[in-house]
């Protein structure tokens, strides 16, 4: 045996763990950040939602999609609006 790794397909990307390095970078930066600053369970629950985030954009998430779930899911101060109705008034047109 030579020690080749033959992929099962010809399009399958390199994996570090179960990661992509992009997705394992990002994994990496979110929990390094966590474990410095003492907070090792809010790093992780950040990994997980920029692996989950980064897949959904790989997928084909569009922006448009993107904007109406900020607009719907965070604060509005976050989403640059300095006053909005409140989330079961609002209505999204775009």
């Amino acid at each position: 045996m030579s020690g080749n790794l033959i992929p099962q397909r010809l399009d399958e990307p390199e994996r570090i763990l179960i990661f992509t390095p992009v997705e394992f970078v990002i994994v990496v930066l979110c929990l390094g950040t966590g474990l410095l600053s003492g907070h090792v369970l809010i790093g992780l629950i950040a990994a997980l939602l920029f692996w989950q985030g980064y897949q959904k954009a790989k997928a084909g998430l569009s922006l448009q999609r993107l904007f109406g779930r900020m607009y719907w899911l965070l604060p509005p101060r976050f989403v640059g609006l300095r006053r909005s109705p409140d989330a079961a008034l609002r209505e999204w047109v775009g």
